[in-house]
Formats: structure tokens, sequence, C-alpha cells
């Protein structure tokens, strides 16, 4: 069993948290006044909750750290078949951010098992990864009161000594930041679990001159999820359409953090813009977007400016709608590059827009607006060639031929 044996030296829980880490949540449990399993006031929002039997119990750090601990116990028996199954689940949503840390500090009562793995989940909860050791993570400080922690990189365990008789505690770190599938993900969940000793079928003890019992405690505090960054804003379904002489413009976003607004910018001849609205930012994590500007007479182009709190931009794709048009099924521009403008008779709630391939395979479909004449799409995604676009409208269909550069 390859074994390593990590730096004892004392640290402060913010140097755990590097600065290139910002806190997403944080549970500190020193407020009685807060009821847990919330987090600490200004900690973000999360949930705590218990696998199997496991239950909460008080407690307060004595010898060598002060304030209260979570405390939980109700274990499993000695050797049943639960290695891995129980524990301490704490839940947050890591949304808009990426590069994912996870930090505890903790504590075992001398009769309580001296093994414990830390699992994830990206799904909430249904399915458990045991997140896998490596030569320096996870890493292991502020061990304190006569004990040490160490790490069994082969088994991906955290073991407690064994040997100690006072209150051992340690400021456990897991760097989650290669593992891209906790990003941006509003069912993240890790599971603090007591594990079998690795190559048997039970438990031990924490303590070599005690026996393992299911009574025994696991302590928690400081326990942290932090980040290394913000996502950049995704921009989805930026969408022109001609309805009743207006031009009903609107766009989704995904990840929306920090944003200032949205400037919504027109032109004649698709190069200068002039600024239409200014659109204040919703800043939540799905936002919808609407806006009505008068129908054109000729061809007219739409952009928006993405205005970011610290006073950066980004521009969004460009649209167009094409006033010339009227009646008929028509696309423009045809051959088309990125976006395509496509007029067409007023419709009823129930059109739809189709785009097939050329041998009847369906490559896309999206819902028309009730009453609208004209609608942009995006055909970045379809390669060059040939497609067959069709405007189906209860018994109606109109089909005409979409050539992509």
């Amino acid at each position: 069993m390859k074994k390593i044996l990590l730096s004892l030296s004392i640290l402060l829980l913010g140097s755990a948290i590097t600065q290139a880490q910002t806190v997403l949540t944080n549970w500190s449990f020193d407020d009685s006044s807060i009821s847990y399993p919330s987090p600490s006031p200004g900690g973000g929002t999360g949930t705590i909750s218990y696998l199997g039997a496991v239950t909460k119990s008080s407690g307060n750090w004595s010898s060598g750290k002060t304030g209260k601990r979570l405390g939980t116990t109700n274990y499993p028996h000695l050797s049943t078949d639960s290695s891995g199954l129980t524990g301490t689940v704490f839940a947050t949503s890591t949304a808009g951010k990426k590069g994912i840390h996870v930090c505890y500090y903790y504590k075992l009562s001398a009769t309580a098992s001296q093994t414990h793995q830390m699992k994830y989940s990206t799904d909430g909860g249904s399915t458990w990864n045991t997140f896998i050791f490596s030569a320096t993570n996870p890493t292991i400080s502020n061990i304190s009161s006569g004990g040490a922690y160490w790490t069994d990189v082969a088994n991906s365990v955290v073991y407690d000594t064994g040997a100690q008789s006072k209150t051992v505690f340690a400021l456990i770190n897991f760097d989650l930041s290669s593992i891209t599938a906790v990003n941006d993900n509003a069912n993240f969940r890790f599971l603090v679990t007591p594990v079998f000793v690795p190559g048997t079928t039970a438990y031990k003890a924490s303590s070599g001159a005690k026996n393992y019992g299911s009574g025994g405690t696991h302590g928690f505090d400081s326990v942290t999820v932090s980040y290394d960054a913000i996502l950049p804003l995704s921009l989805k379904g930026f969408n022109a359409s001609v309805v009743n002489n207006i031009t009903k413009l609107t766009w989704n976003t995904f990840n929306e953090v920090n944003i200032a607004n949205f400037e919504l910018e027109k032109s004649t001849d698709g190069k200068t813009f002039t600024t239409v609205n200014s659109i204040s930012s919703q800043n939540n994590t799905n936002s919808n977007y609407s806006f009505n500007d008068a129908a054109p007479k000729a061809i007219t182009y739409y952009r928006l400016k993405i205005n970011n709190l610290d006073g950066t931009f980004t521009y969004s794709k460009v649209i167009s709608v094409n006033g010339k048009v009227s009646g008929g099924l028509s696309i423009y521009p045809n051959p088309a590059a990125a976006n395509i403008t496509v007029s067409y008779t007023k419709v009823s709630n129930n059109a739809t827009l189709l785009v097939h391939s050329t041998d009847g395979k369906l490559l896309t479909s999206s819902k028309l607006v009730e009453g609208s004449s004209q609608t942009t799409i995006d055909v970045n995604e379809l390669k060059t060639g040939k497609y067959i676009l069709t405007i189906v409208d209860n018994d109606d269909k109109q089909s005409t031929v979409l050539i992509k550069k």
C-alpha cells in the first residue's frame, strides 16, 4: 500500500484558498442562529444532507481549534456491506463557474472509521464518482493535537494514523479543476464517506487503542467550495422576426454574470451601426429578452453590444431582415454563409420551419412566431451544399432550395 505522508505545517484556512480561487459556498457552523444545512451568511447557496442512517450531532472543537463544528454519527456496523455508501453530502450549484475546489476541516472520534473517501456527483447524487488521488492531490494541512493524516494514493483513501489519544483534526483540500463535468453544473455534490480499510471487508477505529463503533463521530468545519474563474456569457437564439409590420428581436442568455447591459445596434449596410436601445442586464442563469423595432423598408442589420461591468464588451453575430421581400417563400442571402432571412406569407401559431438534407434527413426544426412574415436563422453549422427549406403551416406547405457556401 502506497502511503504519502503530507506536510504538517500550520496554515490558515484563507491560505488554503489561493488568490486565484474565489469562495462559492461556505459552511462555518459557528453561528448558533443559523439553521443548518443553510450555508454561513455570505457563504453562497447550498444544502447538507446525509446518506444511509447517518444523523447530525452537535460538537465543539477542543484542543487547537475554537468554535463549533458539524458532528455526524450513526454510521454502519463493523462489517456491513455499506463501504462508501453512507456519509455527509454537501450540495451547491457551480453554474457559470469553472475550476472547482473543495476543502473541509475534518475530525474523527477515537471509535470512528480511520479511512474515508471524497466522492462527487454531477447528476444530483444519482451517481457517485470516487475522486482519484495523485501524489499532490488532495493536500492535507493544519494537523493538530498529536497525530497525522496521510493519503493512500493507490486506493484514493484518506487515513488517520490510528495511534492518537487526543482530538485530531486536519484541513483537507481537493482540486477538481481538471474534472470538466463539475464545471457549470447545477447538480454538483460531494460526499464524505467512511470506507473499509483497503484490502479488507471491515472498518477500523481511528485510534489504535479503541474498537470501531457505529456511534463514532465524523466532524466538519469550514467546508468550502471555491472556483478559479467565471465562464463567459453564452448568447443563444438571437433572432429577428417581422410580425404585423414590427421587427421583433429576441435573444436568450445563459450564465449571465457581471453584465452591465445590452446595446441593440442596427445598420443599413452591415458596416456602420447605430444604437437603437440599451437594455439592462438581468444577470440570471437563464435570461430572455425582446425588443420591437419598426419593420424595415430595405435590408436592415442588427447586432448586440454586450457590455460588462468592468468596462469591457463583446459583439454578437449580425442578423438581418429584408423589407424588400413580400409574399411567397424566399431566402436572403442565398447562397448563404452564416445567417439567412427567410420571408413567407403570414403564418398561424402552428407554423414551423424545417431544413432537410437533399436525401430527406431532417436537420433543424423551429417554431415560427404567429403572425410573422420573416425570421432569421443561423446556418453556420450546415456543411457546404444544397438543402431543402420548408415552411409548414397546418395543411399549407412551401419549400425552396437553400445553398450553403
